[in-house]
């Protein structure tokens, strides 16, 4: 197989000193990802497309004194399809199957929440933080028959996951 994965992508930013405390950082990109895998030897051929002309990022930061910061922030963001031969829709080496993907199947997206605070002194930075992530259209595959059929696994939209979590990490300096 030969593989050619084409990424377009563009995006806009800017921020916003509200004070010299307080930063407000947003913006976002539009991506294309098109795969294109064609068989050296056989006749499997196809193209996918993953797209998004809208993906919104927003984040602030406010500085309080003595090295400590609250920060928060949203983004959304999308996983484009892989152009392998071994995972992804092209796995299954069956026309079929890419034809049905590329015409029926979404790739899948992410919407992130975080927020927390950071500190940083002569001798500690550390970051304690709680995110909540929501997936959309996560992708999974299945068995279509037993395995000695030969038959290709069929990749699905399995609908949506969500994880929540807290983060915290620090490091501490002993001498200089």
């Amino acid at each position: 197989f030969r593989s050619n994965t084409k990424t377009t992508t563009g995006y806009v930013q800017d921020v916003w000193s509200v004070t010299d405390a307080f930063k407000v950082n947003f913006g976002f990109k539009a991506l294309k990802v098109e795969n294109e895998v064609k068989a050296v030897v056989g006749a499997m051929n196809g193209k996918i497309e993953s797209k998004d002309s809208f993906l919104p990022q927003v984040g602030a930061v406010y500085s309080l004194d003595n090295g400590v910061e609250v920060f928060g922030g949203y983004t959304e963001n999308m996983a484009a399809f892989v152009s392998a031969a071994t995972s992804g829709p092209f796995a299954s080496q069956n026309q079929t199957v890419v034809d049905y993907v590329a015409k029926n199947l979404k790739p899948e997206t992410s919407k992130t929440f975080e927020g927390g605070l950071r500190v940083k002194t002569s001798r500690f930075q550390g970051v304690a933080a709680l995110y909540h992530v929501k997936f959309d259209n996560r992708l999974d595959s299945a068995s279509t028959a037993p395995p000695i059929l030969g038959l290709p696994a069929v990749l699905s939209n399995v609908g949506s996951v969500t994880t929540k979590g807290v983060e915290v990490a620090g490091e501490f300096r002993m001498t200089d």
